[in-house]
């Protein structure tokens, strides 16, 4: 997940505008543009810390990351849905892809943090500590 949020987040942050522009049909604006850039850059952000959390072994912080991810996937999958359904018209089946990927993403971090058992989210016990 770290490096396709770093892989992503670089693109959407240093894809030029004239491609950006084709991609969305020669209806990119400059605010729109700025707003990618902006949403690149915080992705890029977040895959970089994932990526350096899952190898400093903290329970905690891989549970508060699972937490978190869950929530922002969720949130982005309302934003999407009810932009849908308050201008259907301005949508097409790229914002239908998105809401499932992002509902997808927010019920699995959701399932791996609160259902399932994972050991990576357990902590330590006193047993295993080493003492030197």
């Amino acid at each position: 997940h770290a490096l396709i949020s770093i892989f992503v987040g670089t693109l959407a942050y240093f894809t030029p505008y004239h491609l950006a522009n084709e991609f969305f049909g020669n209806e990119l604006t400059h605010h729109l543009h700025e707003m990618i850039r902006m949403y690149g850059a915080l992705t890029l952000a977040q895959g970089w810390l994932t990526r350096i959390a899952g190898k400093s072994g903290g329970a905690r912080i891989k549970r508060a990351m699972a937490e978190a991810y869950a929530l922002s996937y969720g949130l982005q999958a309302i934003a999407l849905l009810r932009a849908h359904y308050t201008s259907p018209h301005s949508h097409n089946a790229l914002n239908i892809i998105g809401i499932v990927l992002f509902s997808s993403l927010s019920l699995f971090y959701a399932y791996s943090r609160w259902r399932k058992n994972i050991k990576i989210f357990e902590l330590p016990t006193e047993n295993s500590k080493t003492t030197s």
